[in-house]
């Protein structure tokens, strides 16, 4: 019985040092989850306001992602 106990602890599969790292592991998925659930929320929080507002997002995306302006309009960029 003796013998049975070490091999279970030490060698098995599932040793004590394998199910350290399993816990070890598991706090870390945890910590993941929650980082992706913020982000989550987040995300449904900014396409909300994309939903209430669609025309304000679209002038602010063509804004500053494609860099384009209205006519008549002229832009001027600082730089630090």
């Amino acid at each position: 019985m003796v013998l049975y106990t070490f091999y279970n602890l030490f060698l098995s599969q599932y040793n004590v040092f394998r199910v350290f790292e399993l816990k070890k592991a598991s706090v870390e998925l945890n910590a993941k989850i929650s980082r992706q659930r913020a982000e989550n929320s987040n995300t449904e929080q900014v396409l909300e306001l994309i939903r209430e507002n669609p025309e304000h997002f679209k002038d602010k995306f063509a804004r500053e992602y494609m860099q384009l302006q209205r006519e008549g309009e002229y832009i001027l960029l600082f730089r630090h």
